[in-house]
């Protein structure tokens, strides 16, 4: 956040360590989708036209079927698109099959 010059804001990040990051950082259980989608519904409620990043989404999926993983992401992305806020999803495309990247080129407006 401080590289990038931006304002304090929320930071989730799934882990199945134990170790804690900085105090403000929330540390999830990546087969949570549901605690990190309360998450991110929060912070998109408070912070109207803000930015949500993923990065790593095959990490999810790796903890959840595709389906669910399918599911939560559509579900962030109409919230993000409510309350007027982007979405960056970072993927890496040789981890998921050619019709499961197929979907999630679907669900997204851009790829780049």
């Amino acid at each position: 956040k401080v590289d990038m010059n931006l304002p304090p804001s929320a930071l989730g990040l799934a882990t199945d360590s134990g170790e804690q990051g900085n105090v403000n950082d929330e540390h999830m259980q990546p087969s949570a989708l549901p605690m990190i989608y309360s998450m991110i519904l929060n912070f998109l409620d408070g912070n109207r036209g803000g930015l949500v990043l993923i990065e790593g989404l095959e990490y999810l999926t790796s903890h959840n079927t595709f389906q669910s993983m399918l599911a939560f992401l559509q579900k962030v992305n109409e919230d993000v698109k409510r309350t007027g806020s982007r979405l960056i999803v970072s993927v890496n495309h040789s981890a998921f099959e050619l019709k499961q990247f197929s979907h999630l080129e679907t669900e997204m407006s851009q790829v780049v």
